[in-house]
This record gives structure tokens, C-alpha cells and sequence, in this order.
């Protein structure tokens, strides 16, 4: 079967002589590995195509039994070149591509998160905080996996948030919410379950 589909580089390694195996992350299909063959010929027309984090137009044929496509045309949308050739955005661009590689499973599309990750890439080769990017995909990764933090109630006794609710001391707002934030716990602790983990970070 023939597809043509917008894809992700999110890994690009040699294999043999002169072809690249490529592993696409796709809005409609999730990950597919594509067979690159001549792109680490100086002269191929596929060479750019191949690139890590780069974004494109992919036309593939993949057979009903085979787990990997092959390349026969390529269309490229986004280099992210300047991603490449700077260590620190490269870096963070592999550490979101590699996170996104082995958190999300073969045949699992989500449309949103590869919304996420192209518009991570336009970030980081803008030049906002890599930090920030990072943290905020990973939170994105974290819902995908399973492991979405709890906030709307408390992890250890299930209380909502009026168990936290108390007027604050400097403003006297009353919709004010106190509690803590245990990463260990997974989530909000409401005060009376605070002692669960000492190392819970105190918030409002």
C-alpha cells in the first residue's frame, strides 16, 4: 500500500553503504520506519528528506505484511537545520524526539501530540527557554504514558479541593487553596495528608 503523509525525523540511523533507515512520527498513523535507500549519496535527491527533526511530506510503500515501509518520494516542509548545527538545541531536540520514540506505542496516533512536538521544534530554533519547551512536552508525554499528575483532589484520601480551601493570611481571599505538591505521591495533598511526604513542595 502507498502513502503520502506528513511525518516527523524523530531517529535517522545508517544502514549499509548508502542507505538510512528513518523512523517518522505521523499526525494520522503514529511511527513508521522507512527505508531510505541512496540518502547518504552526496548527489541523492533524498539526502536532506532524511535528516533528523525534519519535517516533510513522505510518500512510502508499505507491504500489508512488512513492519517497514520504503521511501519513494520526499518533500520537504521544515529542515530544522539551525536544530542540527547548535549543540545545546540539538540536544534538547533529540532528548524530545527520543521521548517521544519510546513512550509512544508502534500503532498509536495522537494527532495532538504531534501538534506538540512540531511546534516544540519551531520553539526551540526560535530561540525560546529549551528548558521550558521541555518541561512542557513532558508533561505532555506524561498524560500519553499513563502517569498524568493529579491536581482536582488530594492522591492520599481522595478529598476535593475544599479540604484545602482557607482564606489567605496576606489577602483574606477566601477561594484561596493551600496543600502540597508530591512528586513522589503523583499529585495535590490536601493539609491534613501533608506528612504522607515530607518532601512535598508547599503551594497555594
Amino acid at each position: 500500500m502507498l502513502y503520502t503523509i506528513e511525518g516527523i525525523v524523530i531517529r535517522s540511523f545508517d544502514y549499509g553503504e548508502s542507505n538510512k533507515i528513518i523512523t517518522l512520527y505521523t499526525r494520522e498513523t503514529g511511527k513508521a520506519a522507512v527505508m531510505v535507500r541512496g540518502a547518504k549519496k552526496t548527489q541523492s535527491r533524498h539526502t536532506a528528506i532524511a535528516q533528523l527533526f525534519t519535517v516533510g511530506l513522505f510518500t512510502f510503500y508499505l507491504s500489508r505484511t512488512g513492519t517497514m515501509g520504503t521511501l519513494n518520494s520526499g518533500e520537504l516542509i521544515e529542515s530544522h537545520h539551525a536544530l542540527r548545527s547548535d549543540l545545546h538545541m540539538a540536544a534538547y531536540a533529540s532528548y524530545l524526539a527520543e521521548l517521544t520514540d519510546r513512550l509512544v506505542a508502534d500503532d498509536a496516533a495522537y494527532p495532538y501530540l504531534f501538534d506538540q512536538l512540531a511546534a516544540a521544534l519551531n520553539s526551540l530554533e526560535e530561540g525560546k527557554d529549551a528548558r521550558i519547551i521541555a518541561n512542557v512536552y513532558e508533561l505532555k508525554m506524561l498524560e500519553i504514558a499513563g502517569y498524568t499528575p493529579v491536581f482536582d483532589r488530594c492522591v492520599s484520601c481522595g478529598s476535593g479541593a475544599e479540604a484545602g480551601r482557607s482564606p489567605d493570611a496576606s489577602t483574606g481571599n477566601p477561594d484561596q487553596i493551600h496543600g502540597s505538591i508530591s512528586a513522589t505521591m503523583g499529585g495535590w495533598l490536601c493539609p491534613r495528608c501533608r506528612e504522607q511526604d515530607r518532601q512535598a513542595l508547599p503551594v497555594s
